[in-house]
């Protein structure tokens, strides 16, 4: 009887035999209930099954070399080709990238860019014609007018600013300076009424506390008995326990079993008793 060691020995040599005279793909051998791994082929490092080899692509259950074409190389993947820098893909080969003057190769590496100051046009670099009181762009292929002008057609035309405005962010338009109002291309002053004052943004007005807008006046806020200024100060509102009817307030009657609502103008009945009409009744056994 041939003893383990001798036994595994010979496998070995019959399974590295059958590698080497095997006319076509070749199966290495796997552990019982496993499938067989192609020719440049390899496990792979986490789950189960194989992988092509860097340079080959699955084809079916086999791995196929990948033809690289003149001025390529594999990728990272090591499954696919890129051209080199300067070529650009044309079906299976690489093509050289045909630079125009005035250009240079992209960041890309498969086409061009024009110079800065010229601008693509039908395959070929133009310059940029920049007209008076503009300057090139940041990326350099268009031009931009000179803070105090703007853009119309092919030219830049001067800002006119009127008085009592000044030129925005932009430089290629103008706003009215605070406490004037623009009406049509001028700035006219804001005319503000007795107990106005100018608002926020400095192109209107609005009247102070205690006061309310009527029409192009302020007109004071006449406060009812049993009521104060609300929060804006142009309105009044009435104080708890109190509803508004008309331009008064009149007591709201609070029943028995009852409290006020949170807004102090309605009332709800207490825990344990359901409204009926204007009274709180105990509710019903179920």
């Amino acid at each position: 009887m041939m003893s383990e060691p001798v036994a595994r020995a010979s496998t070995m040599v019959a399974l590295t035999l059958t590698f080497v005279l095997a006319p076509g793909p070749v199966l290495l051998a796997m552990p019982a209930g496993d499938r067989p791994i192609p020719q440049d082929a390899h496990l792979r490092s986490r789950g189960t099954g194989w992988e092509c080899n860097r340079g080959y692509r699955k084809l079916e259950k086999s791995c196929a070399s990948i033809t690289v074409p003149e001025h390529a190389s594999l990728d990272s993947s090591g499954y696919r080709w890129t051209c080199d820098r300067g070529y650009y893909s044309a079906g299976e080969s690489c093509t050289p990238v045909a630079i125009p003057p005035n250009a240079f190769l992209g960041r890309s590496g498969d086409d061009w860019d024009c110079e800065r100051g010229f601008r693509k046009s039908d395959g070929s670099c133009v310059a940029v014609a920049v007209p008076a009181n503009a300057y090139l762009g940041a990326r350099g292929n268009s031009w931009e007018c000179a803070r105090g002008f703007r853009e119309d057609a092919e030219s830049c035309a001067r800002v006119l600013v009127p008085a009592d405005a000044y030129l925005d962010d932009r430089g290629d338009h103008w706003k009215c300076e605070r406490g004037f109002d623009r009406s049509a291309n001028e700035c006219r002053p804001v005319e503000i009424p007795a107990n106005g004052y100018l608002d926020e943004m400095g192109t209107g007005w609005e009247c102070s506390r205690g006061y309310r807008k009527q029409q192009n006046v302020c007109v004071v806020v006449t406060v009812p008995l049993n009521a104060f200024l609300g929060t804006s100060g142009h309105h009044w509102q009435c104080e708890r326990g109190y509803k508004k009817v008309g331009a008064s307030c009149v007591a709201l009657p609070v029943p028995v079993h009852a409290h006020l609502g949170s807004t102090g103008d309605y009332w709800l009945c207490d825990p344990g008793f359901q409204r009926r009409g204007l009274l709180c009744a105990l509710e019903s056994a179920p």
